[in-house]
């Protein structure tokens, strides 16, 4: 739910409503300054300290575009799990994943997880080691390690992990949908996201995006503002001349060598 300008019935005030169970944090602008100024700092510190991150290869886009969005978010998370020989394995213990693993981490069991793991063995998105019954992710799509000339998005898996902790599958498989769209160069949603001139970028607003992804404004509204980890937005609304864009977290989805700069990130700040 979005933001609105209103009266309190209770103080007759104009102010604005800030809807309980939306994910809105509300803060002082002397509380926002010394974030900024003493804590934020830190963190990026730490995150460019060697958070884990994995690719997705773009050209394998036809085919997770074709998964239903919660099975495309249980993969999404599912790949933060990657070694650098493409097993899905469980972090310190390195223990190789079966199926039992992979319902603890994802959260699921039963049919739910009979479907999810049978359509990713359909699509050979995942791959089954038949005599130790443990799992791989196919490298065509997800994959640690160089990069070798591959057309792929950087995926931060701390920051994803994060995320899925206060989100649903399905709004991870909305964001997944995202990925055609960000420019290699700031994050932002665009029609042509390999453009180099910035005069001639078309950006997306939320009435183009309703429409790319099919779901109505109310719908994509409470997504947008429930897609939140921490002090951090996954997306920003941002309005420029007569013109509103939307930009991905690059703490999430990143295009380029290295990690984010510091001044892409803090447009990410929740309010």
């Amino acid at each position: 739910m979005p933001l609105t300008r209103g009266i309190s019935l209770e103080t007759g005030q104009l102010g604005t409503l800030v809807p309980p169970g939306e994910g809105y944090k509300v803060t002082s602008p002397a509380q926002r300054e010394a974030y900024i100024k003493h804590i934020l700092p830190k963190q990026i510190q730490n995150f460019r300290n060697g958070p884990s991150f994995t690719f997705f290869d773009k050209e394998a886009i036809s085919t997770v575009e074709k998964l239903p969005d919660k099975h495309c978010g249980y993969l999404l998370m599912l790949q933060t799990y990657l070694d650098y020989e493409n097993r899905l394995i469980l972090g310190r213990s390195k223990k190789p994943m079966d199926k039992k693993d992979i319902a603890s981490v994802l959260g699921i069991q039963g049919t739910l997880l009979c479907e999810f793991i049978n359509e990713m063995l359909y699509y050979q998105i995942l791959l089954e080691e038949p005599e130790t019954k443990t799992f791989s992710i196919n490298p065509l799509f997800y994959f640690k390690g160089a990069l070798n000339q591959r057309n792929a998005i950087k995926i931060f898996s701390g920051d994803l992990r994060r995320l899925f902790k206060n989100v649903t599958a399905k709004d991870l498989g909305f964001l997944f949908r995202m990925i055609p769209f960000i420019h290699y160069r700031d994050n932002i949603l665009c029609m042509n996201p390999d453009e180099t001139l910035p005069e001639k970028i078309e950006s997306i607003n939320k009435v183009t995006l309703s429409e790319l992804t099919g779901i109505t404004r109310k719908t994509l509204d409470q997504k947008i503002s429930r897609l939140r980890f921490g002090e951090y937005q996954v997306f920003a609304d941002v309005h420029r001349g007569n013109q509103y864009q939307l930009y991905v977290n690059p703490m999430i989805f990143y295009r380029q060598k290295g990690y984010p700069d510091t001044t892409l990130l803090t447009m990410f700040l929740a309010k």
